[in-house]
Order: C-alpha cells, then sequence, then structure tokens
C-alpha cells in the first residue's frame, strides 16, 4: 500500500510540474473534435426513400383489334351487321357522360403507389366533322323512309295552316345520304339470304360514312324552347373513327391517357361490304370491322328522338357550360370520348385481356450511405494526422532532423551550461522533491550556447540546456550535424 501511494505521489508531483505549452490548444481541440465523431458518424447512415418499380400490377381490357365486337350472324354474313353486339355500353356511356361520369378501367393499383402506368393501351378515338346547315338540309323521315328537308318537317313552307311552324328542339335525324342504311333499314333488311361463299354486290349499298343531322333552338343550346318565329340552328355531322394506342397513368388518384400513337381509320366499304372476306376462316383483322359497328350503334341511339331527349336534358341540367359556344361539339367530344373508353374497359365477359403494368412505390426501411456524412467524418480523421505531420516537419526544420530515432542520443550528447550545471550543483542524489522544487526555481531554455566568434565566422555553438542570457536559439545548419 506504501508502495501504491509513493506512486500516486510521485505522478502528482510530475503533474503539477507542467507546464502550458501552446502548441497542445490545437491537440485538446482535436481531441474534442475526435469525441464528437462518434455522434457524427451515425449521420452516416440515414434513412432513404428509394423509388422501386416492379410488375406487380395489371389492367383487365378489350382488344379492339382482335375482339369480334360486331353482330354479324353466326356465318359472318355482313348483310346482318346493325352494330355492336354490346349495344348497351354505348347507351350507357351516353348516359354517363351526360351525369359527367366517365367509364373506369378495370386495373390493380395499391395503395400507397407513387402511380401505375399501362403502355400499349388500344383505343378507338371516335371524332366528327360539323359543318352549318340550313332548313333546306336534307333528312330521312324515319316514319314514312323517305327523304324530306328539316323545313318541310317541320313546315315551314306549308301555307294551308294558319298555325306557323311546329319545331320540337333538339331533334336528331339521319341526314338523306342515310336512306337505306338507317337502323330501321338494317335491322328490317329482308334480303338476307347472300351466300357467304360468293360475293354479293349488293351489300355495298348498305355501307357508307354514318351522318346525322342535328336541329337545336337559335341559339343553337339544347334548351327546349325556341321563340315562335325564330329559325333553328342545323348542324350536320359525319363520324369517323381513329386507332389510338396510349398509355394510362394512375398517379394521386387521378387517371391520365398519354397518346403514344394515333391514326385515322380509313374504312375501305368496298372490303367492308364483301361477305366473303369477313366469313373466312382466317379470321382477318377485326379493327376496321369494329369501329364501323361503333359508329353504327351511336347512330342508332343518337337518332331515336326519345333517348336522345333523356341524354340531352341531362347533360343540359349537369354538364353543360352556360359560357360554351359550341354545346353541340362539346357534347358530342366528351360522350364519344367517354363511348370509346367503355368498349375497352366495360365489357364484363369474354372477350377480355389482361395485361401487366408497372407500379412504382416508395420501399421500407431502406438505409443507405449519407455521401455528404461518410466524407466529412472520414475525412476529419486525418486532421489529427496533417496536424501532427505539420508539428513533426516543422520541429525537424527547428532542430536540423533531430528526431524520434536519434533523439536519445541527441540527449545525451546535450548538457547543461556551467551556470546551469552550478545551481545543480550537489543534487544528483537528491530526491524527488527537491528535484522537483529546485527545477521550479531555475528557469532552462534549449538551444544553442553563444561563441565570440559566431558573428564573426558563423560558428555554430554546442546544443545545450541553459539560461536565457546564454542560449540563443537553435538555427538549421547549411550542413546536417553528425550525432
Amino acid at each position: 500500500m506504501a508502495v501504491v501511494l509513493h506512486s500516486i505521489g510521485d505522478i502528482a508531483k510530475v503533474v503539477t510540474s507542467l507546464r502550458f505549452d501552446m502548441v497542445i490548444i490545437p491537440a485538446i481541440l482535436l481531441q474534442l473534435g475526435l469525441m464528437a465523431v462518434g455522434p457524427a458518424s451515425q449521420e452516416i447512415l440515414t434513412h432513404a426513400n428509394i423509388e422501386t418499380c416492379d410488375n406487380q400490377t395489371g389492367i383487365y381490357y378489350t382488344n379492339v383489334t382482335g375482339a369480334d365486337l360486331a353482330n354479324l350472324g353466326s356465318a359472318g354474313d355482313v348483310g346482318t351487321l346493325t352494330g355492336l353486339k354490346q349495344d348497351y355500353l354505348v347507351r350507357t356511356a351516353f348516359s354517363q357522360s351526360a351525369l359527367g361520369f366517365m367509364a373506369q378501367p378495370f386495373y390493380e393499383c395499391k395503395v400507397g403507389s407513387l402511380n401505375c402506368t399501362f403502355d400499349d393501351i388500344k383505343l378507338f378515338s371516335t371524332t366528327f366533322e360539323c359543318k352549318n346547315g340550313s332548313l333546306n338540309t336534307e333528312i330521312v323521315n324515319v316514319a314514312t323512309n323517305k327523304v324530306t328537308t328539316v323545313s318541310e318537317y317541320f313546315g315551314f313552307n306549308r301555307t294551308d295552316s294558319i298555325f306557323g311552324p311546329m319545331v320540337d328542339v333538339p331533334s336528331t335525324f339521319y341526314a338523306g345520304s342515310m336512306q337505306g342504311r338507317t337502323y330501321f333499314d338494317l335491322y328490317n333488311r329482308t334480303d338476307n339470304t347472300s351466300s357467304i361463299s360468293t360475293y354479293d354486290p349488293s351489300l355495298r349499298q348498305l355501307f357508307g360514312d354514318q351522318t346525322m343531322v342535328f336541329v337545336l333552338n337559335e341559339n343553337a343550346t339544347f334548351g327546349t324552347y325556341i321563340e315562335s318565329n325564330a329559325i333553328p340552328q342545323v348542324r350536320e355531322c359525319t363520324f369517323r373513327s381513329n386507332y389510338n394506342v396510349s398509355s394510362l397513368v394512375h398517379k394521386a388518384d387521378k387517371i391520365k391517357f398519354y397518346k403514344s400513337e394515333t391514326r385515322p381509320l380509313n374504312l375501305d366499304y368496298d372490303l367492308l361490304s364483301n361477305n366473303t372476306y369477313w366469313s373466312s376462316e382466317l379470321w382477318p383483322d377485326r379493327l376496321p370491322l369494329n369501329s364501323y359497328a361503333l359508329q353504327l350503334t351511336v347512330m342508332r341511339f343518337l337518332c331515336d328522338q326519345k333517348s336522345f331527349s333523356r341524354i340531352v336534358s341531362d347533360w343540359y341540367l349537369y354538364s353543360q357550360n352556360p359560357n360554351d359556344t359550341n354545346p353541340l361539339e362539346s357534347f358530342l367530344r366528351q360522350s364519344l370520348q367517354n363511348v370509346d373508353l367503355s368498349l375497352t374497359f366495360s365489357l364484363p365477359y369474354s372477350p377480355i385481356f389482361s395485361m401487366e403494368g408497372q407500379r412504382c412505390y416508395v420501399s421500407d426501411n431502406v438505409y443507405m450511405i449519407n455521401p455528404a456524412a461518410y466524407y466529412a467524418v472520414t475525412l476529419s480523421l486525418l486532421i489529427p494526422l496533417l496536424w501532427w505531420a505539420t508539428v513533426w516537419l516543422i520541429s525537424l526544420h527547428h532542430t536540423n532532423g533531430v528526431s524520434r530515432g536519434n533523439s536519445q542520443i541527441a540527449l545525451l550528447v546535450t548538457g547543461l551550461t556551467h551556470s546551469i550545471r552550478q545551481q545543480f550543483q550537489g543534487m544528483s542524489h537528491a530526491g524527488h522533491d527537491q528535484l522537483f522544487n529546485k527545477a521550479r526555481e531555475v528557469q532552462v531554455v534549449f538551444g544553442e550556447t553563444r561563441t565570440a566568434d559566431a558573428a564573426v565566422d558563423g560558428r555554430i555553438g554546442h546544443v545545450a540546456f541553459g539560461a536565457e542570457g546564454e542560449i540563443d536559439p537553435i538555427h538549421r545548419s547549411p550542413r546536417r550535424m553528425s550525432m
């Protein structure tokens, strides 16, 4: 126990005799910095929001290019064509659009997904070309199956009545060019005995552009009132079919279509009316036939006055913009778009196909290295090394190359000056207390002893420990000292 206490006392004496040196300040700061490295290193690994994409999603749709959607007879006789097999889709689509709704695709996009993308979806894009008509525009009176004019139909040219013309607006009619090709003509056709193996040229008259006439009030809106002496607005519209390849993107609970390809379908009525072509066992491309069947069904519902009146009544109340200067075009554009979507996405049974999509989401519990924190921490560890190297190089410069390897030899050849040696005379056998007390009283510096010839020939003195007045700082010698 006495030995332990004696050792502790010696350590305490050494510590209390130490003197502070300015060079220690950076070392202390660097040590404090090393203490901060630990907490700082926690920033190296950081939780990251990594966007990951896979194909674990899908969409269901109707292949309009290959599915048999036209209501041909079982033998493929185009003479029996009146429209789509699933004609209710068109009626439903018009009713939806009038109320401000659209057909919704059936697809899977899990909750929490950033987006889901489905490419190469094939759609019809039914458009229209409208032009202004007049009271002389020809229409088909389906009650008599004869061609007449708007003026004659509503009695504008009638002179044998005391009453003015009775115009029912809005009204729709098959255009005069559609005589013999209306739904009633096709449905009630009796000459359906053509052979599917022999070309029948008489079928050609059943095919052509689908054109209809709209009669609106004097403001060209869907209002049901017209002034007694006002002239109704007449528009003649022809439908066109286009083939559209799009990408459907679900993002932020919204659906958006991006078109990648759109081309018009210039329908070849000679080919469409060729009964031998469509009865072929080679199963030709159904795209033109399906698009034409879609046009026939659209015409059927728009030219049915009862159905049209109910649809536009809802449109007028719920969807029409009162500031819209072209309400007819807006109605057709939105309604036909919904019809196209319904045909592709709303069939509840075969033929229906599924297609994989791409789902992107944020992966959970993903950790990664933060480059800024990583480089900051690792490079900070070089600071003590750089500081040590700097101090070491400076010390080598001031000690003429005396460094760790030969420092013991340097101490052996280094002595005390005569004055300092005199002050420590008789202290070689002194104890710790006496030595440390004496060391506190004597101020010693390290350097070169002064010589009388130093100023004349530059001769250097002996390296020693001495008093301040007899020691000069060590200057680097032009030649290396030999130890």
